[in-house]
């Protein structure tokens, strides 16, 4: 009994939102039943953690994170859990507590019916319940990718049907069927591209103004949705399957000779070469104001008097889905300045770190700090070089970000970025907070 009353337990709720744990008892009903064995027990709950996501990914969930970091801090030295699998169905996971077991920083891990101590058998016996939940995510995965293979061989497409057809369930059977709506429209656009000669832009056009031809969201078909119904072999009976094209059961909208002449009226398929954007940008955190759409970050070559080239970065709207969006391009240090600012007045309160960047920041303050005092109290705070990091002021943490931005790699912007869980809008040049 002496053991339980020093045993301070994190008690960790978590079900994911995907149909394989559709059965699992709820957060709430993982909670309750664990707070009765708590008060049956006399177990002391220290904190209690809630979760909404998938544990496939190993470091993937903020409130297991937290969970970690607290056995690590010795908030915490057990865990109150429904079941293993709830805790860890990877390995990256499961590594994390029982390297914490070794340690001696988690001393006990109790879930509805088990007990896990630090004992080389419990542990065994962890290892083995937590893998075997990893093998059945596993084999789930396998088994889907044969049985959505499986659905293409036999002929039949196993997602959502595309335009001009609707997706029909009697009882267990499914069958993909004409929308009489809109199949007519889809055969018009091949006879507009494949027997009049029309080109994509005006096709587009035409479809915009005279049918009822919408996204899922209601929007107008964009440039980029025109081409891949005109190149999607579905509406002559065919699937593609893996750049295979298979035998399929729909019915028909068009001809294969239909089809084949579009093929041939159609610009080929290019190669795109995106070089001029970068892959990882800060532009990923930005949306356009006008248009809702992807900002991009531009590099561009400018031609030197002297014979040489300046490279340039601007952010501008992608216009993918707008062509006619009329936002103007801002340069790279113009943005930068505008975010260093929205930093200013960011909520920090309730900000998770890890402790690398725990460590970043108080190295960072500690040598702000050092530079304006004296040798001898510089000497002083060296020494007491033990600060927690719960004692540095909220104005430095701002501070390391905003020097973040302005000084360190493009990787560290886009890791403290994704940290700080912000998003912007970009309209008229002008930078701010998304709502």
């Amino acid at each position: 009994m002496d053991i339980e009353k020093s045993l301070k337990y994190g008690l960790y709720a978590r079900k994911s939102a995907e149909s394989d744990e559709r059965q699992t008892l709820s957060i709430e009903s993982q909670k309750k039943e664990m707070e009765e064995i708590a008060l049956k027990n006399k177990l002391s709950i220290e904190k209690t953690y809630e979760e909404k996501h998938s544990a496939k990914k190993s470091r993937s969930r903020p409130s297991f994170i937290n969970l970690i970091t607290d056995l690590e801090r010795e908030i915490i030295n057990s865990i109150l859990v429904w079941s293993p699998d709830r805790l860890s169905r990877n390995a990256g996971d499961l590594g994390d507590l029982v390297d914490l077991m070794d340690k001696g920083k988690l001393q006990e891990i109790r879930t509805y019916n088990q007990i896990f101590s630090n004992n080389p058998n419990h542990k065994f016996l962890l290892m083995i319940l937590c893998s075997q939940a990893k093998l059945e995510n596993d084999n789930r995965g396998i088994n889907i990718r044969r049985g959505i293979k499986n659905k293409y061989f036999l002929g039949w497409l196993p997602r959502p049907a595309p335009i001009g057809y609707l997706n029909l369930k009697i009882g267990n059977e499914a069958k993909i069927i004409l929308d009489s709506n809109k199949a007519p429209y889809i055969e018009q656009i091949f006879q507009k591209i494949g027997l009049e000669g029309m080109k994509v832009k005006d096709l587009r056009v035409w479809l915009n103004k005279n049918t009822p031809l919408r996204t899922k969201n209601d929007k107008l078909l964009a440039k980029s949705v025109v081409y891949s119904i005109l190149r999607n072999p579905f509406y002559y009976g065919k699937l593609l399957y893996k750049g295979e094209v298979l035998e399929g059961k729909q019915p028909h909208i068009i001809e294969k000779e239909l089809f084949d002449k579009v093929q041939a009226n159609l610009s080929p398929l290019r190669k795109i070469d995106w070089n001029h954007r970068s892959k990882e940008s800060i532009a990923s955190f930005i949306t356009c104001g006008e248009c809702g759409d992807n900002i991009i970050e531009w590099h561009k070559n400018r031609k030197l008097k002297s014979g040489g080239y300046r490279e340039h970065f601007y952010f501008r709207c992608s216009k993918f889905k707008n062509p006619s969006c009329n936002q103007p391009s801002v340069s790279y240090d113009k943005l930068i300045k505008q975010l260093v600012a929205l930093l200013e007045g960011i909520d920090i309160s309730n900000l998770f770190l890890t402790e690398e960047w725990q460590e970043k920041i108080m190295d960072y303050y500690m040598i702000k700090v050092i530079a304006i005092q004296s040798p001898s109290e510089m000497v002083l705070l060296l020494r007491s070089k033990n600060q927690k990091f719960t004692e540095i002021p909220g104005e430095a943490i701002r501070d390391y970000f905003k020097y973040v931005i302005l000084c360190n790699k493009n990787e560290d912007k886009i890791e403290m970025l994704r940290i700080l869980n912000l998003k912007f809008l970009l309209k008229d040049k002008t930078l701010s907070n998304q709502p």
